[in-house]
């Protein structure tokens, strides 16, 4: 139905009729047995078409005629639509004794050759298989393990799946999709054994922990398509954060299972480091310093470098974050502060590219407190959006009740400043800040939520002058 507004009903209401017509949701080999088993000369016009399909093969491309390929593809299907075509094929049989009712079974000679069975029980070892990934996403979702298999099951699955060189990269790029799926599966089951361990055996446990150890030194193979969005649903590593942390949960991870949930936060697919992030802060209870680290970690990801990225100094941004926060967590003390954003505005000095300048279609020259004054953007940019996911994990009632108190509510006064500075320039003279020159929508409608939220924690004395009279102060939608 895309495509049509509110002036097109006329013709949004035909397309809902034609779709609705049970025609629609047929397929015409569906119905070839109405046709060949039919009364009157119709049942011979269509078993000789069906039958001729081999002499007059449905090429898309002239060239397509001289492609043996093709060629054996095409005939392939025509045989097998022959045998819908051929009476041979059918058997009829009464339903129960003594009953008038007969069922028509058609009997495909084809699918008892020994090629395609053993092509029917592959496809049905890897569907068993990869649906040991929707079967485990589900059971972390509800939090208890769904009815499709029991883990005694999914390991016996997994373990006839798990070959040596699943977690090794592949030559061949066209095995790339099937064993990335292969890889989730196998690690999601994994993940889910650490996760629901009562009753499971010590030896299923190291099972799964050497499934995920093997996933994790999988090194990431970044493809032609690749973006920081772009991972599957299914990704190896998302299960690998979920096993591990279920090790820390329960005081039986090795030695390197924090500083690895650690490196995890920094994967470059964002989805993997938000699975991280969410996991070390539900550890808040066993590994407090863990968490806060995390969270520095990841605030400190939120400062890109101005566009267009260069990506040598993006990862040695990166890796300068990530060691930083290894050293915290190993050696430093307290509750360091967590990185605020960068300055709202800096003031440009004349003579500048003004490519990062601030664009002024929000407010005329006299909206300015000093026309003769150009503001920007900083050097840095950064991720609002990135953060707002990160906003939305933080434990707060946690870190409220902890000698960590102080620490958070600094980092959520100053973001708030930030903010306000953002949608309210103070180069901008007071009774016009009514127009917000940015849209930080995802970020704007997260903190909001979580001032809220942390509100109903506080004393209203407590927590007005801080958070609630600068919001109070702003102008008009603002």
């Amino acid at each position: 139905m895309i495509g049509f507004d509110q002036n097109d009903k006329s013709h949004f209401e035909a397309v809902q009729t034609a779709n609705a017509r049970p025609v629609r949701r047929k397929e015409l080999r569906s119905m070839v047995r109405e046709f060949i088993l039919a009364a009157g000369p119709i049942a011979d016009q269509a078993r000789d078409a069906i039958l001729d399909f081999e002499n007059d093969l449905p090429f898309q491309y002239e060239e397509h005629r001289n492609s043996l390929e093709v060629q054996k593809h095409l005939t392939a299907q025509a045989n097998k639509f022959a045998e819908l075509a051929d009476l041979k094929n059918y058997y009829a049989y009464r339903t129960e004794e003594d009953s008038d009712q007969v069922a028509i079974v058609h009997v495909s000679p084809s699918a008892a050759e020994p090629e395609n069975i053993a092509k029917a029980e592959e496809a049905s070892t890897y569907l068993s298989q990869t649906g040991l990934w929707v079967w485990a996403s589900r059971s972390f979702e509800e939090g208890a393990i769904q009815s499709t298999y029991t883990i005694e099951d999914a390991i016996t699955i997994a373990k006839e799946a798990d070959i040596s060189d699943l977690f090794k990269q592949s030559t061949n790029e066209n095995d790339v999709d099937q064993l990335g799926t292969l890889r989730g599966a196998i690690a999601a089951t994994a993940a889910i054994v650490l996760n629901f361990r009562e009753d499971r055996s010590q030896e299923d446990i190291d099972g799964a922990r050497d499934v995920l150890g093997r996933a994790n030194r999988l090194p990431e193979k970044p493809g032609i398509m690749w973006s920081p969005h772009s991972a599957p649903p299914w990704h190896h590593l998302i299960y690998v954060v979920r096993g591990f942390a279920a090790d820390i949960r329960e005081s039986t991870a090795s030695e390197g299972a924090s500083g690895d949930l650690i490196h995890l936060i920094a994967h470059p697919f964002e989805e993997i480091s938000f699975v991280a992030i969410e996991e070390v802060c539900k550890l808040w209870p066993n590994d407090p310093k863990l968490t806060w680290t995390g969270l520095i970690l990841a605030f400190s990801l939120c400062h890109l470098p101005p566009w267009p990225r260069d990506e040598i100094r993006q990862q040695n941004e990166t890796k300068q974050a990530l060691e930083a926060a290894i050293d915290y967590y190993e050696n430093g003390n307290g509750w360091a502060s967590l990185p605020l954003p960068p300055p709202a505005w800096v003031k440009v000095k004349s003579g500048e590219t003004r490519s990062r300048h601030q664009q002024y279609d929000q407010y005329n020259l006299t909206d300015m407190i000093n026309p003769a004054e150009v503001w920007g953007e900083p050097d840095v940019f950064w991720s609002s959006k990135q953060a707002a996911e990160i906003l939305q994990r933080i434990p707060f009632d946690d870190i409220l009740n902890s000698n960590a108190r102080n620490a958070l509510l600094d980092f959520l006064a100053g973001v708030l400043d930030w903010t306000i500075q953002k949608k309210a320039p103070h180069w901008v003279r007071p009774k016009c800040r009514n127009r917000s020159t940015t849209k930080l929508f995802e970020w704007t409608r997260t903190l909001g939520s979580r001032l809220g939220y942390m509100a109903g924690l506080f004393h209203l004395s407590d927590f007005q002058n801080r958070f609630l009279d600068p919001i109070l102060g702003l102008e008009g939608d603002n």
